[in-house]
């Protein structure tokens, strides 16, 4: 048994829910993201010898990987593609150490909370795993975690995003990030939020790819405007009419990129919100997931919300006990 592993490690990472910003932030604008209280965690035990890989949340078999033994084949050098796609994001996870690879060790992975009904939540639990398990291996080698190694994990991990999922889950609390930096706001106390699961999971892969190839064509302005409307609200989130501006240039975005950000089950609680006087949106990159219904204290939003909710759940749609926190990466040994 490798004498670097005292016993048993343990991290833990939040998932996160987009509040304004998506699609913009990856051309560089700044975008509001809220850590939320469902969590990642990682564990690690030593063995005796090889690799040894599970999850729950994830749809993977344990999986033994004999050719990660120590003085054998480094993690960092390990091909992503010839292990099932948990164990790629261990192996992305690990890329991130400054160190020398681990090995001989026991890592499970958890994100159950992620899920309901096992349906992904759309709350950003890659990007939570991937901090979890790289907290725990940082952990282990006696090393600090890095946001910007954590970033670029995970950009290993899944080919594209902006890495504010990743700041999320490191940093916790509501930040504003932008182009790999992140700084902690206060949301305005005036501003109420909850979040409804559509029911529907989402493929966020596919819909950053569709709006890459349509930036790619130079019609851009529905993206300038989506800019103009994302930065307003850094200064204006406690003012209906900015959160307007901005749900309508998001939907004018969705309709000139052809992304379906705004699938059926959005437009449906687009509508229900309307008729409670409040306004909705899909949370990150859309289509199904999860999505958060707006109001303001000062026009007397919250007994509407508790109404909307309880008419999304007759109509078969789930709110989510979810809420803010201020916990990010944490590791105990």
């Amino acid at each position: 048994m490798t004498d670097w592993v005292t016993g048993y490690v343990e991290a833990s990472a939040p998932g996160k829910l987009v509040l304004w910003g998506e699609y913009a932030v990856l051309a560089g604008v700044p975008a509001a993201v809220m850590a939320v209280n469902r969590f990642a965690t990682c564990t690690i035990k030593a063995r005796d010898e090889g690799t040894l890989l599970s999850a729950a949340g994830f749809d993977m078999p344990t999986v033994e990987i004999r050719h990660l033994r120590a003085g054998v084949v480094p993690i960092k050098e390990a091909p992503i593609e010839e292990v099932p796609k948990e164990a790629g994001l261990f192996l992305a996870a690990a890329s991130a150490l400054q160190s020398g690879s681990p090995a001989n060790i026991h890592i499970h992975i958890d994100t159950s909370q992620f899920q309901r009904n096992g349906q992904k939540l759309g709350i950003g639990s890659s990007a939570a795993a991937l901090a979890a398990c790289y907290g725990a291996l940082a952990g282990l080698m006696n090393e600090p975690a890095e946001l910007s190694r954590a970033i670029a994990a995970h950009q290993r991990f899944q080919g594209s995003g902006s890495g504010l999922d990743v700041a999320a889950a490191m940093l916790g609390g509501t930040i504003r990030f932008q182009k790999g930096e992140a700084e902690a706001i206060e949301l305005p106390q005036a501003l109420q939020l909850d979040f409804i699961f559509t029911g529907e999971s989402a493929s966020t892969g596919k819909k950053l790819g569709s709006f890459s190839a349509w930036r790619e064509r130079g019609h851009t302005v529905p993206l300038d405007m989506l800019a103009l409307a994302s930065h307003a609200l850094f200064e204006h989130a406690d003012d209906p009419d900015a959160w307007h501006r901005y749900i309508d240039a998001l939907r004018h975005l969705d309709l000139a990129a052809g992304l379906g950000i705004f699938g059926r089950h959005h437009n449906i609680l687009c509508e229900l919100a309307d008729d409670f006087g409040l306004l909705y949106k899909p949370s990150g990159a859309g289509g199904g997931d999860t999505g958060v219904v707006i109001g303001f204290e000062h026009d007397g939003s919250s007994g509407r919300i508790t109404a909307f909710t309880e008419a999304a759940r007759q109509r078969g749609y789930a709110p989510l006990d979810i809420a803010g926190t201020t916990h990010g990466l944490e590791c105990r040994k």
